[in-house]
Parts: structure tokens; sequence; C-alpha cells
């Protein structure tokens, strides 16, 4: 009896192999064979996103570490770090609102002062101060592009910059990969050698890059504190809130080169891109407490009342983030 079950079965599975598989059972199959790719390309996408993460935090490190040796030498001491410091001891560069400085009560105008001229704050003029003290842009050290009129590079243009000329040796620390022309299109050089006969001294300004190849921004973390403190214009004693401390901060997108470039295309279309915060990478952690001022809309135009409320932490935007505002507690600001 037993034998003529199995008999019957293996009757069954031969008949059920001779004939194929059914439309269905096929169905279900390639159903199944589609969710397994499915899994495995995302676990795949995971890991690759998860790697790209750790290899841009060990980029901005190594930045990091270029930052302190700068911050150690401080070779901008007599301009940025005296006895009302600005950037303090860290490589300036262009603030987002800039150059309308007008407002004491504002990040920009604590951090930048009041330059002279209706352009003062722009980098080219920055340069040309720092590197040999007038406001025209030093041919002879540095050249960028004025074509280049969206300059939403120029925080990290600058980090380079600074660093290229008054501290190369800070660069040897930050990998050959990251480091990349931010327009090449566009003829901007600097030569630390400022000897205009030397063509061959000259090399591109490079941008800083995360592990997607996109390019790092540049800003600083700054604590404001209401004191006694002179007044820029007569020096006479006054209240007011003052920056009393700084850290410097590289922010990564987080997205890969093809999403960044959709949001550059969009900018040169006068286009708002759509950014999201949430992916954003820091180097380093936003301090506490945040400050938290009446003005509402602070973390976005910087501007403070002036007293006592104003104490903390806030985040000195840069000319990049000008159009990437996004509140909420993955950007530096409370949620």
């Amino acid at each position: 009896m037993h034998g003529s079950i199995r008999h019957c079965s293996r009757t069954a599975l031969s008949r059920r192999a001779a004939r194929g598989f059914s439309l269905v059972e096929l169905l279900v199959v390639i159903a199944v064979i589609g969710l397994l790719i499915a899994a495995i390309v995302g676990v795949a996408n995971v890991a690759i996103h998860n790697q790209k993460v750790r290899n841009t935090r060990a980029i901005m490190k190594n930045v990091t570490l270029a930052l302190d040796q700068f911050k150690e030498e401080d070779p901008l001491r007599l301009v940025y770090n005296g006895k009302n410091p600005t950037f303090g001891p860290y490589p300036p560069y262009q603030l987002a609102n800039a150059p309308d400085t007008a407002n004491q009560n504002s990040l920009v105008y604590n951090l930048e002062g009041n330059p002279p001229g209706p352009l003062g704050n722009l980098l080219a003029n920055r340069f040309g101060r720092d590197f040999l003290n007038n406001d025209r842009p030093p041919i002879a050290l540095v050249d960028i592009d004025r074509a280049d009129r969206q300059r939403t590079n120029d925080d990290i243009r600058a980090l380079y910059t600074y660093l290229k000329i008054l501290m190369p040796s800070a660069l040897a620390q930050v990998p050959d990969s990251a480091l990349k022309p931010l327009n090449p299109q566009y003829h901007e050089f600097v030569n630390p050698t400022g000897d205009t006969s030397n063509r061959q001294a000259e090399q591109r300004i490079l941008g800083i890059h995360d592990a997607w190849g996109v390019p790092l921004d540049y800003l600083l973390y700054v604590k404001l504190e209401w004191r006694i403190r002179p007044d820029p214009n007569t020096g006479t004693e006054v209240p007011g809130v003052k920056i009393v401390d700084r850290v410097p901060v590289l922010r990564s997108r987080g997205i890969s080169r093809d999403v960044y470039d959709v949001q550059q295309q969009a900018l040169q279309n006068n286009e708002q891109p759509v950014v999201d915060a949430s992916k954003w990478i820091f180097s380093a952690a936003f301090p506490s407490p945040p400050a938290s001022p009446p003005n509402m809309n602070f973390w976005e135009d910087g501007i403070f009342d002036g007293d006592q409320d104003d104490n903390g932490w806030a985040r000195a935007v840069g000319l990049a983030e000008d159009y990437s505002y996004v509140p909420g507690p993955n950007d530096g600001t409370p949620p």
C-alpha cells in the first residue's frame, strides 16, 4: 500500500515536471526574485552611502587638523584677531547677507565690522586687503574670475586660498582626491610665491570636496555674549552683544553630484532648489545653549536685539547657504 502511494506521488511530480510551471507559479517565482534583488540593491546602496559618510567625515577630520594648525600659527592675527576680533584665528569667508553690515545687531556686522566700500566684503576685495593691504585683487598671489557671478562656493574657495598662500603645509593633510577645481570653465589661480614672472608657480584654486564629489561648505559657530564693550564708532563703553568664541565647521550636503548639479542649475535659472537638510553632515556638533533672541527670523537673517536674551551660540551662515537654509534640528538650529 505504502509503496503504491509513493509510486503515485512520484508519478504526479513527474507529470508536473513534464508540463512545467503554471503561469501563476512562474509569476510568484519572478516576484520573489524581484524582492530579493530589491533587498540586495537596497542593502548595497545603504552600505555605499554609509561608506561615503565615513569617507566624508575622514576628509572633514583632515581639514579640521589643517584649521587647527592655522589657528596655532594665526597668520592673520593683525587683521582678524586683534583687540576687536572678528573671524578670530580662523580663515575668513564670504558671509550671507554681506556686504550689508549697517545693522550693528547682526552677526555680519559683528564678524565683519564695517569695511570700506559697498563691495568691501566680497572675496576679491578681501584678498586685496589681507594680502596686499589695499582693496584690489592681488593678481600676484591670487586671481579669481569675476565672470563667475554665482559665487556659491566662496566659503570653501576662501578656505583653500588662505591655506594655500599662508600655510600650504596644512593642506598636505587633506587627501588629493578631495581637492578638485570648483569651476573648471573659469580662470582662477593662486601663486604662493607672489612672483608674477614665474608662471609655472601658478596653481588652480581648488575646492575641498566630500566623498560624493560635492564641494564642502565652511562656516563658523559663534558664541554671543551680552557685555559692556567699546562702541566700534565712538570707542565709548556701551552694553551690547559681542562674539566671544567660535568653532570652525565643515558641512557636507550628503547628496550625489548629480543632485548637486541640478541644484546649481536651478540657481543659474534664478530658481529656488529643493534642499533636504536631513542629509546634511557637520564636522562638529552644534554647541549648547543656542542663542534664542525674540527675532523669529534670527536663524535666517542673523539679526538680534542686543540684550541679555541674545546669549548663546549661532551659525555664522556662509554665502553658499544663502539659498539652502532650512530650519530644523539637523542644521545646527533649535527644533
